[in-house]
């Protein structure tokens, strides 16, 4: 019976290297790519939870003329979210103190420093082939 236990993990091996992952292509897109076209650097805020259930924007520095790609999903976003699955990105200004990385929702969304929000569908990112582009 100690044959057993090395057949198995043999026979689980050989499924996960038969597994392939689908390729990204026109039908799959792993990533939305959010790219920065103006001369500043902009903060870019993506909505979460902190430990307490609190919005908090988890933001980075995109410096001009540079784009970054935001990876919901280890999986293909068509397949991983319904179409009208709403994506939510903000832009706020270089000028904003965020030592930590992430800020409470409210105060930031509220104030001078925020420049624009992208709220989009899965639809509609699929419509703009998942790129974002700012101003």
């Amino acid at each position: 019976m100690d044959w057993i236990k090395p057949i198995g993990m043999i026979s689980l091996a050989l499924m996960l290297v038969a597994t392939t992952c689908q390729p990204e292509g026109p039908d799959c897109h792993y990533g939305i790519r959010i790219s920065n076209d103006s001369t500043e650097a902009v903060w870019v805020g993506y909505p979460s939870k902190d430990s307490t259930g609190d919005c908090v924007l988890l933001l980075t520095l995109l410096r001009p003329d540079s784009s970054l790609v935001y990876d919901p999903s280890r999986r293909c976003i068509e397949s991983a979210f319904s179409a009208d699955h709403l994506f939510e990105f903000h832009i706020l200004s270089e000028g904003i103190q965020a030592p930590t990385g992430s800020l409470p929702c409210d105060p930031v969304l509220n104030s001078a420093q925020w420049l624009k929000t992208f709220a989009l569908t899965t639809e509609e990112l699929a419509a703009i082939s998942f790129e974002i582009q700012y101003p």
